[in-house]
């Protein structure tokens, strides 16, 4: 049995295209507690009926961006999730009995923006089971915080940690990068204190956080970054990017970008004369499996590491990894945002659980049920989270190095499991 609970294995997804029904009553309020009564089959007691929980199914919702520049991430994260929430409803739902709905915002044309989108679901889903975005995480968290609603972001950002209103899973970006460095200077493939240090990144929240780990690891390791040069989200050219890094001598370069942005930056490295040939590291959120495969893929895999989190696609030696295989649909291509989506769907089921055993899937009793949980588990597909009160949750602070290989599923394979530096179990997240 995969699932978090032993009372639901596994776990499902339904997804409709707008919000649906009216799932309140007097006595269940976006803002009160429900109150456990006992179910129409005799069958033991249930919580009080709230927005986005009917009696019969609980909505969660999905704010995302399929159609824009992320999409290569927005897509198989949401799919992903489906897989779950699917294999969780053919198993018998949340506590053996509530089917779960995946209420899309994006299936709404008129919302066009992040803040539209929720403004449409918002009073239809118990909680948002993801945002993709750190951008948009932002952007909607006074949002959340206002209407008392808990949301997962699909986003690695350490500002999330102590967030009482978000349901953060993953080791964050700055644990990816302080990981990264570390693990290279150490000898990690071929890297020595003496290289050159530098970094690529997106000038974002996202960059930040990457840029945040990396310096750390520096400071941590006496080095001084030979070169930092940010870019602008959509960049496509990197002629001047890439000519810096090339006139500082770079030795390794830390890369925070979308996949399609990874793609130019080293399409552009490798078409200089001669091409310009640092040990590249991405970030998680840099790599999709198309890469491997393009007319780069030679270049990706002689100069290309990626920094993320659990085992490659396939390795049904970790638990986590063999449920997935068992509940992804047989036409899912090896993605690792697909196997993010999925635990993060499996975190979500871990909560709606514990607000089910409490008899409250109020928002009050949402945010409790967090509280009362002191670890989400995921069997291995990604690091176990401490959770309980906000101030107290701890996330995980190991990585995986990945190389790219075009023969292993989804582009990458286990190069090094279970980096841990020093710097990363020092980080602390406000």
């Amino acid at each position: 049995m995969r699932g978090p609970s032993p009372a639901a294995a596994l776990l499902v997804l339904v997804l409709v295209a707008t919000a649906c029904g009216d799932a309140s009553d007097d006595d269940g309020s976006a803002d009160g507690p429900g109150t456990a009564t006992t179910a129409p089959d005799g069958s033991g007691e249930r919580p009080d009926e709230v927005p986005g929980y009917d009696g019969a199914t609980i909505r969660v919702g999905v704010i995302t961006d399929p159609t824009g520049s992320a999409s290569a991430i927005a897509d198989p994260t949401t799919a992903g999730s489906r897989a779950y929430f699917d294999a969780l409803n053919a198993a018998g739902g949340v506590a053996d009995r509530y089917e779960v709905e995946l209420v899309e915002a994006d299936g709404d044309p008129a919302a066009t923006t992040a803040d539209a989108a929720y403004q449409a679901i918002r009073d239809d889903v118990v909680l948002i089971a993801q945002i993709l975005g750190t951008d948009t995480v932002a952007g909607l968290l006074p949002r959340l915080v206002e209407d008392d609603l808990v949301a997962s972001p699909a986003s690695l950002d350490a500002s999330w940690v102590h967030e009482q209103q978000l349901l953060p899973v993953g080791g964050p970006y700055q644990v990816q990068a302080a990981n990264a460095l570390t693990w290279y200077v150490e000898g990690g493939s071929g890297g020595s204190p003496d290289d050159d240090i530098c970094a690529l990144v997106r000038d974002d929240p996202d960059g930040d956080a990457g840029l945040e780990g990396f310096e750390a690891a520096a400071d941590a390791n006496d080095l001084e970054l030979a070169e930092v040069v940010t870019f602008p989200p959509g960049e496509s050219d990197f002629a001047d990017e890439v000519d810096t890094l090339d006139l500082a001598g770079c030795d390794l370069v830390l890369f925070v970008g979308l996949p399609a942005e990874t793609s130019a930056a080293l399409r552009r490295a490798s078409r200089s004369t001669p091409p310009f040939a640092p040990q590249w590291i991405g970030q998680s959120s840099s790599w999709e499996g198309q890469l491997a495969s393009s007319d780069l893929g030679s270049y990706l895999q002689e100069h290309l590491l990626v920094a993320g989190e659990g085992t490659e696609w396939g390795d049904t030696s970790v638990p986590g990894m063999a449920q997935l295989l068992e509940d992804a649909p047989a036409a899912q291509s090896p993605d690792l945002h697909f196997a993010f989506g999925y635990a993060q769907a499996r975190a979500v089921h871990q909560v709606l659980e514990a607000a089910v055993a409490a008899g409250d899937l109020s928002r009050d009793g949402i945010r409790a049920a967090m509280a009362s949980i002191e670890m989400l588990t995921f069997d291995g597909l990604i690091g176990n989270y401490k959770y309980g009160a906000p101030e107290d949750r701890d996330p995980p602070r190991a990585s995986t190095i990945f190389a790219v290989d075009p023969a292993a599923p989804g582009g990458l394979r286990n190069l090094e499991a279970d980096v841990i530096s020093d710097v990363a179990q020092d980080l602390e997240f406000d």
